[in-house]
């Protein structure tokens, strides 16, 4: 068996702890969702209508999601996927910096720079 360096094993748990979470929340919010609304019948709608200002704005979704929103709560399993690889390049520059292996730190940068422009 290959012994994995500790930098492997940690950004392979912050993967697999992100996927988790994100599971997580969609899974209890779609539980709420139905317990509350699973009766209803859908109407087809003919024109677009957005979603409301709760489930776009990441403060917003996550102060709704801790007050029991079922939307809210599922909007917080995607914003949850989605940080998961920016996290994981976070915790990456942190081990390099740790390890002061420099190259891999400026690298690194890099990516989580353009991931944070990318996302803004």
């Amino acid at each position: 068996m290959v012994k994995r360096p500790p930098v492997e094993l940690a950004v392979g748990w912050v993967l697999r702890g992100g996927v988790w979470i994100a599971c997580a929340c969609v899974l209890i919010g779609a539980v709420m969702y139905f317990s509350q609304h699973g009766a209803e019948v859908i109407v087809p709608r003919h024109e677009f209508t957005g979603q409301p200002r709760f489930l776009t704005d990441p403060l917003l979704i996550l102060s709704s999601a801790l007050g029991g929103d079922p939307l809210a709560m599922m909007q917080l399993g995607v914003l949850a996927l989605i940080a998961t690889p920016v996290v994981r390049v976070l915790a990456s520059l942190v081990f390099f910096l740790v390890e002061r292996d420099w190259f891999y730190c400026v690298v690194t940068l890099i990516v989580f720079s353009m991931l944070i422009w990318g996302l803004f």
